[in-house]
């Protein structure tokens, strides 16, 4: 998806970055996302209000474009023009294309706050769609990069693995359903967080169990019932809390390790849509 705007402010050169990514298999998907953004500084304003001592820097607000144009690296202003844009308020930002050409795609990133930032940046390319949808409009989402290492750590410093499923389409969510396999020594080691737009969840955290491997866990915390097998999420937060808001756009498990490494094996959601209302005769 993407949008133009008659109007860009181009601000100067260092609130830029840039990036190259090359379709070299010719995959007919592809997608570019900014995701985990902090500052690497206070704006003057919240050093004004006294931030720097008392709470968390806001999250940076960041823009992404892609074309195929080289320009875009120049600041061109018609190649930013027709690029694909992803204009969101904060600093998590999604482009998903479904008709890719093998070739190199440019991505440009500006960070509107006007200070730095610090961001996490995606490109990926694939042969597969990053979701299916059935007849009902309900999208099911395959998780990437998996299989996926989870590094050792300790409580300090836990290791972190990062795995991104991606809503190619708008869509009122109803219920959302977790499907995460693992693999790792000692389970009561790990905590999985998932987050979507400035909601998020603790899907297992320290759970008391040992040793598994290619384990699927399905969360569901609806109590609707219909499905066998499933279990609540640990907290806090709630698949609940994710109701009624927007499902496109990225999806982030975090998995935290606090000693031994292990390995994400899969990991798929499910999001229900939420039905249309209709009028009673």
């Amino acid at each position: 998806t993407g949008s133009t705007n008659s109007l860009l402010n181009l601000g100067s050169t260092n609130q830029w970055s840039f990036y190259q990514f090359t379709n070299s298999s010719a995959s007919t998907n592809a997608a570019f996302l900014t995701f985990l953004p902090s500052p690497l500084s206070l704006s003057p304003m919240e050093v004004r209000a006294g931030l720097s001592n008392t709470a968390a820097p806001a999250q940076p607000d960041l823009d992404l474009y892609v074309s195929l144009e080289p320009g875009l690296t120049n600041l061109d202003p018609a190649a930013l023009a027709n690029a694909w844009q992803s204009l969101g308020q904060g600093g998590t930002e999604t482009i998903v294309l479904s008709n890719a050409l093998p070739a190199a795609y440019y991505v440009a990133v500006k960070a509107e706050s006007q200070e730095a930032a610090r961001f996490n940046l995606l490109g990926v390319f694939s042969q597969q769609p990053f979701a299916q949808s059935d007849a009902q409009g309900n999208l099911l989402l395959r998780g990437l990069p998996v299989p996926e290492s989870i590094p050792a750590g300790n409580s300090a410093q836990p290791g972190l693995a990062y795995v991104l499923a991606i809503a190619p389409e708008p869509l009122p969510v109803h219920r959302v359903i977790v499907t995460n396999s693992l693999t790792h020594p000692w389970m009561s080691e790990l905590t999985g967080t998932l987050s979507h737009g400035a909601r998020s969840v603790v899907l297992n955290h320290e759970s008391n169990m040992a040793a598994v491997t290619n384990q699927a866990f399905v969360y569901d915390d609806s109590n609707e019932g219909d499905l066998p097998g499933a279990q609540p999420t640990d907290g806090p937060g709630s698949l609940n809390d994710f109701a009624g808001a927007q499902g496109f756009g990225q999806w982030l498990l975090t998995m935290a390790s606090t000693n031994q490494s292990g390995t994400e094996e899969g990991f798929w959601i499910v999001l229900e849509r939420e039905p249309a209302l209709t009028n009673s005769p």
